[in-house]
């Protein structure tokens, strides 16, 4: 094959190539399906773009749930301990109101307040 021959054959498919650009966009062509019109490829695009949507929305639900629970995972620690020393306070307060109704439940169980019961009142004597 000679030189001249071959740029011939690269200025014929340049040709081509620049009649076929004045086609753009090409015309939708069948295919195994058959042509597609306007009307599907619309509803094709529209049901891309929705699904698209709703795809987008769960990813940013779930990132912001994630930065949730970072947010929320770094706050236990604290949490815990102002949990760990209430519950301390409480309980302190508990078993001191619990010794304290011990000693008076057993002090009035005991009879140590037997000087301060009622003395039986005296009998009388009939004179008949």
């Amino acid at each position: 094959m000679r030189i001249s021959d071959m740029v011939g054959d690269v200025a014929s498919s340049l040709l081509w190539l620049e009649s076929q650009s004045r086609q753009w966009p090409p015309p939708i062509t069948s295919g195994t399906l058959g042509p597609m019109d306007r009307g599907m490829a619309t509803m094709l695009a529209l049901l891309g773009m929705i699904v698209g949507f709703f795809t987008g929305r769960a990813y940013q639900a779930a990132q912001r749930a994630r930065a949730d629970w970072k947010r929320t995972r770094a706050t236990i620690p604290l949490l815990r301990r102002t949990f760990l020393n209430l519950f301390g306070s409480a309980a302190g307060w508990i078993l001191i109101v619990g010794v304290v109704a011990a000693a008076l439940i057993g002090w009035t169980v005991s009879g140590a307040t037997a000087h301060h019961a009622p003395k039986p009142a005296a009998t009388v004597q009939s004179t008949r």
